[in-house]
């Protein structure tokens, strides 16, 4: 038994380690430049209690999160690589939860300069913010996006 336990681990090992070929690279440059802009979004956090009957019978209020879409109007200038969006003056940037997110065709979206995370509750007050969207081909595109208080 202990014989064909052996013979067992062997294959196996050969088997796994037979199928670790090294791996080809994908050709990123194919894709050429994708660090357009496509949209800015502003989100504004809305907290609300409910109760989750199915899985609390204390009648214990859970709390639930949710992102509404605040932002109004978005203008994007390709040329000078700048976009502008609108958060109407019912919504405070220093008293509500906003967010910024971003549509885009790039890889990765950094923030430069001290800009906010994207995607995370920051102080927008103190814009223009400088994003940089990278390519899958290597290249990328400085974005400067300015929040306009309604």
């Amino acid at each position: 038994m202990r014989n064909i336990k052996n013979k067992l681990l062997f294959l196996i090992a050969v088997v796994v380690f037979s199928s670790c070929d090294p791996r080809v690279d994908l050709d990123y440059g194919q894709w050429g430049d994708n660090s357009e802009l496509i949209n800015v979004l502003l989100y504004v956090y809305d907290f609300q209690d409910h109760e989750l009957q199915e899985f609390r019978e204390t009648g214990e209020l859970t709390p639930g999160v949710r992102k509404v879409l605040r932002s109004t109007g978005m203008v994007i200038d390709e040329d000078n690589h700048t976009a502008s969006v609108n958060l109407p003056g019912s919504f405070s940037l220093v008293d509500d939860v906003v967010v910024i997110a971003f549509q885009h065709n790039g890889t990765k979206v950094e923030p430069l300069n001290g800009a906010p995370i994207a995607g995370l509750p920051a102080d927008l007050t103190t814009g223009p913010y400088t994003y940089r969207i990278h390519s899958a081909d290597g290249g990328f595109t400085d974005w400067v996006v300015t929040i306009n208080q309604l």
